[in-house]
């Protein structure tokens, strides 16, 4: 629930009452990473700042089946600029062939904004 207030140069003014549900964002981007086995593979997400402010965002890896072989790594607070982007460095390491699937989540903890990836 909001209310939208307009002023009008009369004097007089308009309030709105407004109901409805929001719904989460879709999915910003999918990746399918190769890498080879026991070699480290540093790949960049490009991460935009939807905001004129800059944005401080809470990084954090959600694994559909979690591999204990697959290692990943990346930092778990990143500042994006005001209305621009920035490349997050995501590191992969494996230790035998897998194949994973995991998203990675970039959340406002001011807003609980968020913005997120599917990585395969």
């Amino acid at each position: 629930v909001a209310s939208l207030f307009f002023p009008i140069p009369d004097g007089s003014a308009l309030m709105y009452r407004l109901i409805g549900t929001a719904s989460p964002p879709a999915l910003a981007e999918s990746y399918d990473i190769a890498c080879k086995a026991k070699f480290n593979k540093v790949h960049n997400i490009t991460i935009k700042n939807w905001l004129k402010v800059p944005q401080r965002f809470n990084v954090e890896w959600k694994f559909e089946v979690e591999d204990k072989a697959l290692f990943i790594n990346g930092a778990t607070i990143f500042d994006v600029p005001g209305d621009s982007q920035k490349d997050y460095k995501l590191s992969i390491y494996a230790l035998k062939a897998v194949q994973s699937k995991f998203s990675i989540y970039f959340r406002n903890p001011l807003t609980n904004e968020f913005i997120f990836y599917k990585v395969v």
